[in-house]
């Protein structure tokens, strides 16, 4: 079993904080995709309890949903029928659905090795249809400003900029740091094309001392 498996299988989902993601849908937006009547695929969904799947479905998608945590699928399932999920280790298994307009994943991505990933956007090409799009998002890095901004006074950018770079993940939570010029090689190299990208940079805890970088790539077929 891997180590993000592991991790994740006995995880609950966080009912109380989970809500559709409004970076995410403004990144669709931007991009001119609307999802009505697309058929859409998250990978790995159970983390924020299929907010987001759900956000798709109200927004006209045919939603499917993988994940490779067994309860978030089963409970997702039995509470939501007709949107079809299935339990799947993303970058070692294919995806159980095809003939999909719209691929995404958050938080997902920097589970996998480098072979994984390579693995998955091949997956992810053969399962989409002509002109669909794959979106990921992942944390290129985590950062601790070694002198936070006093309340009050305008948030220092340049400051993060020279900040120390520090994991703001708990030990046990295996992420990793991904280069975005790995991961755009290895989409083109599958075949893609490259269409947008969206970077937001967002503090942790209440201080605005630790801040993490997370970026979204889309790639279309």
């Amino acid at each position: 079993m891997s180590v993000a498996k592991t991790y994740w299988k006995n995880i609950e989902p966080r009912v109380v904080h989970s809500c559709p993601n409004v970076s995410l849908f403004r990144f669709l937006g931007t991009a001119g995709i609307g999802l009505d009547r697309l058929s859409v695929l998250e990978i790995g969904f159970g983390a924020n309890d299929g907010q987001d799947l759900l956000e798709a479905r109200k927004r006209g998608a045919n939603a499917y949903g993988t994940d490779i945590n067994e309860m978030y699928v089963k409970e997702f399932g039995e509470k939501y029928p007709d949107i079809k999920v299935r339990c799947t280790d993303a970058g070692k298994e294919e995806l159980p659905f095809e003939g999909l307009d719209l691929v995404f994943s958050r938080d997902v991505i920097y589970y996998l090795t480098n072979e994984e990933i390579r693995f998955n956007f091949k997956d992810c090409f053969e399962k989409l249809n002509p002109g669909g799009n794959l979106v990921f998002q992942y944390i290129e890095k985590d950062i601790e400003l070694i002198d936070p901004t006093e309340p009050g006074q305008p948030l220092d950018l340049q400051g993060i900029a020279s900040a120390v770079i520090n994991s703001i993940a708990p030990k046990e939570n295996p992420i990793r740091f991904l280069d975005p010029a790995f991961l755009h090689d290895a989409a083109i190299t599958t075949g893609f094309s490259f269409v947008a990208k969206k970077a937001l940079i967002e503090s942790y805890g209440n201080d605005e001392q630790k801040f993490r970088v997370n970026r979204y790539f889309m790639f279309r077929k």
